[in-house]
């Protein structure tokens, strides 16, 4: 089950969460609400998040083109007096030691130019119908806010990865932790138990043309649930509880879920996993 609403977490409506411009620590504009997740969760979004956490904060959005002794030069034409320079570089998605050929078979995001357009044509069908489907069942999703449609790339091939961990074209590889969820935790725990059981030949798979449609499905309810975030298909944030259970389900395994109204009513915890390897050796044994 897949509910909305807008007062996730008790935030007002009209809470800013993705951000056009930043500029001394003073947001000069914002989007749209919580709801849409297009961008950081969390302290960011309160009014008086740089109050709290320094007088003297600047924040620029922009990459770093050179330095000079005492400045950085920035591309958007910007130059920010410095003193010290500490690099925190972050992390990237690219799959830097996979070929582009190896991205296209493994059906990984990649730039569309780079794509095959028969491949893309091939999934186009599949993607207006699951539009249709999810728009139906989820009108709130048909009218974004424009500052999503106006940030969203088009230019992305989404993952045509089957739960969002495995290609449909080689069975001897998967992807973990490339899909975002609120809850890396859970995420991480539900993803080892489904590719666990995957592995072992314990999880019955569709059809193929059912496969493609499943995955269809989740990249467009990605991109619509999403519109900025969610272009490559992988974006599943407010969706955590849903996705999760779905893994663990088709894994054959169901003592995390609670009595009947809790699980509707109480929150997802660390501990509700508590019973799943038992539960899992006790249905297939070990392979030891």
């Amino acid at each position: 089950m897949t509910a909305f609403s807008d007062k996730t977490l008790e935030l007002p409506k009209g809470t800013p969460v993705a951000y056009d411009t930043f500029e001394a620590k003073h947001v000069t504009s914002y989007l749209e609400d919580f709801f849409w997740n297009n961008g950081p969760i969390g302290m960011v979004q309160h009014d008086d998040f740089w109050d709290l956490v320094s007088q003297k904060v600047f924040v620029y959005r922009s990459d770093p083109i050179r330095t000079t002794p005492t400045s950085i030069l920035l591309e958007d034409g910007r130059e920010v007096p410095t003193d010290i320079l500490f690099c925190g570089t972050g992390w990237s998605l690219e799959y830097s030691f996979l070929s582009l050929s190896q991205i296209r078979e493994l059906s990984l995001p990649h730039d569309r130019r780079s794509g095959s357009e028969k491949d893309l044509q091939a999934w186009q069908p599949l993607m207006d119908a699951a539009d249709k489907q999810i728009i139906s069942k989820y009108p709130i999703l048909a009218d974004p806010p424009p500052g999503s449609t106006r940030l969203a790339r088009d230019d992305i091939v989404p993952a045509r990865l089957y739960q969002g961990i495995a290609p449909l074209s080689d069975a001897s590889i998967i992807f973990l932790g490339r899909t975002r969820m609120s809850n890396s935790f859970r995420g991480a725990d539900a993803q080892a138990i489904w590719t666990t059981a995957y592995w072992d030949g314990h999880i019955k798979l569709p059809p193929r043309e059912q496969l493609r449609r499943e995955v269809a499905y989740m990249n467009t309810f990605s991109k619509r649930r999403y519109p900025t975030r969610g272009v490559d298909g992988l974006n599943f944030y407010g969706d955590l509880v849903w996705y999760t259970d779905k893994l663990i389900a088709e894994a054959g395994l169901f003592s995390h879920r609670k009595a009947w109204w809790r699980n509707g009513d109480e929150p997802c915890l660390a501990d509700d996993m508590r019973d799943c390897k038992d539960e899992y050796l006790n249905k297939y044994g070990s392979i030891e």
